[in-house]
């Protein structure tokens, strides 16, 4: 029979495949009782039978928000996990975490418990679904160790999260050890109505937020560090109610000077703000202008190495702030002492002693949202923002008319140092443009598209580019990025043909691609009418002179003085209709396939790849340990030794969590009949260097 010792520090190790490394966090444990900090239900045990171990509890862990309990006895180990994963569905939960313990390296002859019936334990009952499992671990010294695995999963909020109850024991020990949990388990109990734990309470806030375009970002920029005074990047808002983030790069190593970062938040200018600042020892402090200290904590989980990275959260509701740092839900902040819409700006520096002067904080994706009431108050506008929520309307609108010019079709042949356009003849603000290019055939070196629009005298103009790496970037004229990201759905096989459609309204833009919509921008800066153009080589390093890029049905639609218009805000008594619910994505059709991401050469990077079924799609779900911002995701042919280099499926860029969903047209058996990776890239302009890798199996 396996120890204590030997349970608690490899058997774990099955249980934790997906989030595996988090750093724990203070223990919710009061006695025998634990209490989720995110999600707010209770569990209470025997503490004559299982012991909590307060070390290996975890509180929003990663990107799926996981609460950990772990409790242990001389024969097994019990864990029990709020996350929000499988959309609330028990079954898919259990499908999900049993492909991932299978998957896992150290794990041998993964298989479905059988009871006296010769039939594999698994079923429903109470609303909870389960299975149980057999399998061989091979422990760092050798030791082969035959375990069996019990797996319990029940709603937590439906549509969204789960709760995962995991028993590990000796194969022999199985059965004592789920009757020893079944108390245990079946004393979870959910929080009443309304009582939501304030880490909730900033998740329900950021999804809300993120449904909309963001009024501002995102926006980057360096922030010279300066003593006696304060630096900062203005988003340009007027708001009370928003969500904001920014991620942070360290100026220099905290053991070489102190920095600090933060947010100031309804500003109304000079020093009359709040102000949010963690410092270099992971100490947070809440203030109003120059007043005293209002709050202050202290942060984990702080990156304080040369050139590290840490992206910072703020949401605020009423007089309530929420912020999360790297992630990881910190605190609330009391916000009645100033209640007035402002500016929200990006700083560092805020203390006179964390200022090394003559260095600089790199600020990327600075990017806030509205939670203002009506989305009218966070629109300069009588237009409705252009978002996936829009788009669709936006081309009907258009369409409705004849267009202003086209449709259009040629070729362009590239010159050394210049791009090749087409210029519509429009003089348009606000347009819905579409065209269809043919990806050039054969080259061995990366090209370019894109629409220019907005072409003003002075040479300003808005860039919407997309290249043969499957990447999109807006540009002010050759000026540095504004924003860039992945286009999952282009077709980069030589020959293939892609369908651009873009639109323009007022502050915001959006564009598809091959009929997915790809992204909104931020397009305030450039607030009049300009031409449209399409053409090829808009990056120089792209530009072979004589390429040929085929084009056709090239067209633009004017939009100025039409559009949708801002829902109005209804009035008191007004009675608002209700909307047909929304109905929950069909269910996967198939078992999720688990693909582990290795570190290549050493670059620390690493994670996990959940390939689920979807009818006639696949639903892949990365997330990586260890990014540090720019890394491309890319489904190639080949092996991980030997990768074909033309992208086979690009995937979404990973967020500042390190987590990435994109739904492919295409079936995870056609994924699986030819030999295919998915392959981590270090960047756009380092496309060469693989920081991870996994093999898809075939079949």
């Amino acid at each position: 029979m396996a120890s204590r010792a030997r349970l608690v520090s490899v058997l774990p190790l099955l249980a934790v495949l997906v989030v595996g490394g988090w750093l724990p966090t203070a223990a919710q444990i009061q006695g025998s009782t634990y209490t989720s900090p995110t999600y707010g239900y209770t569990v209470t045990w025997n503490s004559r039978v299982w012991t909590a171990d307060p070390q290996a509890t975890l509180e929003a862990a990663g990107p799926d928000a996981l609460d950990r309990l772990l409790l242990y006895n001389a024969n097994g180990t019990l864990y029990i996990e709020g996350s929000r994963r499988y959309g609330g569905d028990p079954n898919a939960c259990i499908g999900g975490e049993a492909q991932a313990l299978a998957s896992e390296s150290s794990v041998s002859g993964f298989a479905p418990l059988k009871g006296s019936n010769g039939q594999p334990i698994a079923g429903s009952q109470g609303g909870a679904t389960f299975a149980a499992f057999t399998a061989t671990l091979t422990t760092q010294n050798g030791t082969k160790v035959d375990v069996g695995d019990y797996l319990e999963c029940r709603t937590l909020v439906q549509g969204e999260s789960v709760i995962v109850a995991t028993v590990v024991a000796p194969a022999d020990q199985l059965p004592q050890q789920v009757q020893l949990a079944r108390p245990v388990i079946d004393s979870i109990a959910l929080p009443a109505k309304g009582q939501l734990p304030a880490a909730q309470v900033f998740a329900n806030l950021k999804d809300e937020a993120v449904k909309h375009a963001g009024v501002a970002g995102p926006l980057a920029g360096s922030v010279p560090l300066a003593v006696g005074s304060l630096n900062k990047i203005p988003a340009h808002v007027s708001l009370a109610q928003f969500y904001v983030t920014a991620t942070f790069v360290n100026p220099y190593a905290a053991s070489e000077h102190a920095w600090d970062i933060g947010f100031g938040f309804r500003d109304g200018g000079d020093d009359a703000q709040l102000k949010l600042v963690i410092d270099s020892d992971g100490d947070w402090y809440f203030k109003d202008g120059l007043g005293p200290v209002i709050a202050s904590g202290t942060a984990a989980g702080l990156n304080v190495d040369a050139g590290g990275s840490n992206t910072l959260e703020l949401a605020t509701n009423g007089n309530t702030g929420y912020f999360a740092l790297n992630g990881q839900f910190v605190s609330t902040l009391d916000l009645s002492s100033r209640q007035s819409a402002g500016d929200v700006f990006a700083a560092s520096g805020f203390f006179t002693e964390d200022a090394l002067g003559g260095r600089t904080t790199q600020v990327k994706a600075f990017t806030v949202w509205s939670l203002e009431p009506t989305a009218a108050a966070a629109t300069p506008t009588a237009l409705a923002p252009v978002e996936a929520q829009t788009f669709d309307r936006w081309v009907a609108v258009a369409r409705s008319e004849p267009s202003a010019a086209g449709p259009k079709t040629g070729e362009l042949t590239t010159s050394e140092g210049e791009a090749s356009v087409v210029d519509a003849g429009v003089h348009a603000r606000d347009f819905y443009a579409l065209v269809r290019f043919v990806a050039p055939p054969g080259r061995d070196h990366r090209w370019d598209v894109g629409l220019a629009f907005r072409d003003q005298s002075s040479g300003e103009h808005y860039r919407l580019i997309i290249n043969s790496l499957g990447r999109w970037t807006l540009q002010n004229g050759s000026q540095p990025a504004i924003a860039t990201g992945a286009v999952p759905s282009i077709d980069l096989k030589p020959n293939g043909v892609n369908t651009i459609e873009v639109v323009a309204a007022g502050p915001t833009a959006g564009f598809s691609v091959n009929g997915r919509f790809i992204a909104s921008l931020d397009v305030s800066a450039i607030d009049a009418p300009g031409n449209v153009w399409f053409g090829s080589g808009f990056d120089v390093s792209d530009v072979v002179a004589g390429d040929v890029t085929r084009y056709r049905d090239f067209e633009v639609w004017n939009l100025d003085g039409r559009g949708l218009a801002v829902p109005a805000t209804p009035t008191a008594g007004t009675p608002v209709p209700s909307a047909a619910a929304t109905p929950l994505p069909a269910a996967p059709t198939g078992a999720p396939l688990a693909v582990r991401l290795a570190a290549e050469g050493g670059s620390g990077v690493d994670g996990l790849a959940v390939l689920t079924p979807q009818g006639d799609a696949t639903l892949v779900d990365v997330t990586l340990r260890g990014a540090t911002g720019g890394e491309l995701l890319v489904i190639q042919h080949g092996t991980c030794a030997a990768l074909d280099p033309s992208p086979a499926f690009l995937l979404a860029d990973p967020d500042a969590t390190g987590r990435s969903q994109t739904t492919l047209r295409t079936t995870l058996a056609d994924l699986q009949r030819a030999p295919a990776a998915i392959a981590v890239h270090k960047s756009a302009a380092d496309y060469g260097t693989v920081v991870a890798c996994g093999e898809i199996p075939g079949t």
